[in-house]
């Protein structure tokens, strides 16, 4: 009996996963290919030329998006202030727009680093802007401002300056580990 009742379940068990893959084959509407940008009304080539690039850092001041194409109405990955980015190339669109492909530190989500930002939203990175940057780095042997975080750190910390106050300021590291430490301490990305 109890044979009967596994071979039973064994073919149950088959038949409901050779209907399950079988069904997923299928396209829902006979005209659905399956790719959703072919079947756009309004799609339109990207051309971009990519041109030379003399410098490595640029600063973002003000709040500015960076997308993920070099196109103004392309999706958002964020917004960036007072942050340091790397130009890992640039080019210009048919409009003539230098737009500059970056990467940025991040601290919550490192798998969006990446995207394009209008030049016209960067600045040179100088020592007039230095101090605004809000990526610094912790050297190694730094210790913490704060009574319970007394033990000097092992390595230089890469983290993200989240507040100011009374000549400290809080840093985040990934993780979302948060030190105060003496401003003093602290160190800017170096120039090129």
């Amino acid at each position: 009996m109890k044979l009967k009742l596994k071979i039973i379940f064994a073919l149950v068990l088959i038949i409901a996963l050779y209907s399950g893959c079988a069904f997923q084959n299928k396209p829902s509407s006979p005209d659905s290919s399956g790719n959703s940008v072919a079947s756009e009304k309004n799609v339109f080539p990207l051309s971009v030329t990519y041109i030379g690039y003399g410098e490595h850092y640029r600063f973002v001041s003000a709040s500015a998006p960076i997308l993920w194409m070099p196109q103004d109405d392309a999706p958002r990955v964020c917004n960036l202030t007072d942050t340091l980015v790397v130009v890992m190339f640039a080019g210009y669109t048919s409009e003539d727009d230098v737009w500059l492909f970056v990467s940025f530190k991040t601290y919550d989500t490192p798998t969006n680093n990446r995207g394009w930002i209008h030049e016209s939203k960067t600045e040179e990175y100088t020592k007039e802007n230095r101090k605004k940057v809000r990526d610094i780095i912790i050297p190694k042997g730094t210790q913490g401002a704060d009574s319970y975080r007394n033990t000097a750190e092992d390595y230089d910390r890469y983290g993200y300056i989240e507040k100011r106050q009374d000549g400290k300021v809080l840093v985040m590291f990934a993780g979302g580990e948060e030190v105060w430490y003496h401003e003093k301490d602290i160190e800017y990305p170096p120039f090129e």
